[in-house]
């Protein structure tokens, strides 16, 4: 029989050798594999300036610069802790781009990215290329204190002019309570996207404690898909209006990869970090690779973890962070703030065919943290266990020799 041959103090050494080299596979192989990838702002920084025009504008690829894109492209530099205007290609940098079209601008929606890049960069927004943007968003106010068409724009005008140290009309922040659904909601085409950004803008008019505000979230937290994002339109999530949202919960002071907002382990961190290619671009879904550029320059706010205004209200040029610390912890932010979710500590650059591009290092948002942290923790307790049962396999080897030499 074993029992007769096999010893205890052979049991023991051959049980450590085992477990020896078990945790020694589980650490090599089981737990790379159960450690999320961390979305790289450095690469992403690296796709946009690859794909920065001659003229010193931003375009999807293949097509001509597009003021829009380049104002997102702004706001996504500023968010990730780089100058865009020293993005500069052969016709000059991105504000030289915007200058030039100034004249052209019309939809609502533009004149106040103009602004909010301008504002963040801590340029004047009254007077590009002769033109007051400000102004010119503030005559787009309706009757009834509505900017714009829909609930999207209005919250997008009032960040705006609020990024421009404007004081903001009551009406105006009376028509975003007005406007807000029973079920927490606004808007009804994106109603995700334009509740992400209501309660942007409520947080900038300094009501984040307010109950319009923890419905909004409410619903939010209702409406998260099981991919972790959120929809557009009640399609598949995507990357956009997942942004948004993150925006949104970092600007209401919670942490977006935290429990309160993780169903069934995939959180909306998680669903972007599954969107990033390894060109730094960020896809707009899974399945879908559409308009690269705007995707990525918009997602940047979101994973560094930012909300609008990135200035502090009223001071341009003053950007504010949003932090939870290690392993998220609960922030209390004022406008100026410095703190994030994200840790940014480090820097380093990323080469790519624009030249090259200061960005963040390879270190990943806190979420990600998070994840790598339970599963580090998750290994131990499986290991403890495992050594547990070999000590109690050896006692019970042990008891029974001791009773056979009995």
């Amino acid at each position: 029989m074993i029992c007769d041959t096999f010893n205890q103090g052979n049991f023991l050494i051959v049980s450590g050798k085992i477990f020896m080299y078990t945790f020694l596979l589980l650490t090599l192989v089981v737990f790379p594999c159960l450690t999320v990838s961390a979305l790289d702002i450095s690469t992403g920084l690296g796709y946009l300036k690859a794909n920065q025009a001659q003229d010193g504008g931003f375009a999807e690829p293949g097509g001509a610069s597009v003021a829009g894109i380049t104002c997102r492209v702004i706001l996504g530099v500023i968010a990730s802790g780089q100058d865009p205007g020293s993005w500069a290609a052969a016709g000059g940098n991105p504000f030289d781009f915007l200058n030039g079209r100034a004249g052209t601008v019309s939809d609502v929606l533009d004149l106040e990215l103009y602004v909010l890049a301008y504002s963040s960069a801590g340029r004047d927004p009254r007077n590009i290329a002769g033109i007051d943007m400000v102004s010119a968003v503030k005559s787009r106010r309706e009757e009834g204190g509505r900017i714009g068409g829909d609930a999207y724009r209005h919250c997008m005008g009032v960040i705006a002019l609020l990024s421009a140290g404007e004081e903001v009309p009551p009406e105006c922040s009376e028509w975003i309570y007005d406007n807000q659904r029973s079920d927490g909601g606004w808007g009804d085409s994106e109603p995700a996207r334009d509740t992400a950004i209501a309660v942007e803008a409520l947080v900038a008019l300094g009501e984040r404690d307010s109950g319009a505000v923890e419905k909004a979230l409410d619903y939010l937290r209702n409406n998260i898909n099981a991919d972790g994002g959120f929809s557009a339109s009640g399609k598949g999530s995507d990357a956009r209006t997942t942004s948004e949202v993150i925006m949104a919960v970092t600007a209401a002071g919670e942490n977006p990869a935290s429990e309160e907002w993780t169903d069934q382990g995939i959180n909306p961190v998680d669903y972007l970090d599954s969107l990033q290619k390894d060109n730094g671009r960020i896809s707009l879904t899974a399945d879908t690779d559409s308009e690269p550029v705007l995707t990525t320059a918009s997602v940047l706010p979101a994973i560094a973890g930012k909300s609008f205004p990135l200035n502090a209200a009223g001071e341009p040029g003053v950007t504010r962070v949003n932090d939870l610390g290690a392993l998220g912890a609960g922030l209390n932010r004022g406008a100026g703030d410095t703190d994030s979710w994200l840790d940014t500590s480090a820097t380093s650059k990323t080469e790519s065919s624009g030249g090259e591009v200061p960005g963040r290092s390879e270190a990943g948002h806190t979420g990600n943290k998070v994840n790598q942290l339970n599963n580090m923790w998750f290994l131990v307790i499986i290991s403890i266990a495992y050594l547990l049962v070999l000590l109690l396999s050896g006692t019970v080897v042990k008891k029974i020799m001791m009773s056979r030499q009995a």
